[in-house]
């Protein structure tokens, strides 16, 4: 399905294994930025709730901060949508990689309007996005903490060349030089208080896992 909001066209999958119609339901909102039916599946089955997997614009040809925007208004779309029927006091977030980036912003968004979440969910989440390159773009060897990037530099799924690439396509900057919306570069600099519980899934080979684990 698709719908238009903030100037662009989202696209998002419902996977549900509870057909029934007419039922109020609890739901995942699942920020993957691509097809994830097959996951979105098994979580529905394990667990109840439908899955909402939310696509949204991606960088370089939008600003920093279009992704935020785009989850924000999907879920605020959904909520006013009576035939999806959303139980609002069973709902959770969760998302892979960038998508867990999304979800960790997602969170702080529900809170500081009084929104009821009651799990995230992340898979190998990328949280701070601003530590571990310099302001032209290269990894920061020394201001970054976590040990599994210099592990894993040469790792076939995300070497050191290729992060440096996707965020210096994804951190984009203003006519001032300033990185926008800070927090949302790095979720960990908000304040946590009040969040919903949260469960992080980690990979051995992976270059995120200590981010996650952190």
């Amino acid at each position: 399905m698709a719908v238009r909001l903030n100037d662009g066209l989202f696209r998002f999958e419902v996977t549900s294994a509870d057909n029934r119609e007419g039922v109020w339901k609890g739901v995942r909102f699942n920020f993957y930025g691509k097809k994830s039916g097959e996951i979105c599946y098994q979580y529905s089955r394990a667990t109840g709730p439908e899955a909402f997997d939310i696509d949204y614009q991606l960088a370089p040809q939008n600003r920093h901060c279009t992704t935020n925007e785009d989850c924000w208004a999907a879920f605020n779309w959904f909520q006013k949508v009576e035939k999806v029927k959303i139980d609002p006091d069973r709902m959770a977030v969760g998302g892979v990689s960038v998508g867990g980036y999304l979800s960790a912003v997602f969170v702080h968004l529900c809170r500081d309007v009084n929104i009821p979440l009651r799990l995230q969910i992340f898979n190998v989440p990328a949280y701070d996005s601003n530590n571990a390159f310099t302001p032209e773009g290269a990894f920061n060897r020394v201001k970054w903490p976590h040990e599994s990037y210099r592990e894993m530099k040469f790792i076939p799924a995300l070497p050191t060349a290729r992060m440096t690439y996707l965020h210096t396509s994804w951190k984009c900057l203003d006519q001032q030089g300033q990185t926008r919306c800070d927090w949302r570069i790095n979720s960990m600099l908000a304040s946590s208080l009040g969040l919903a519980l949260a469960l992080a899934f980690t990979a051995e080979m992976d270059r995120l896992r200590d981010e996650g684990e952190a």
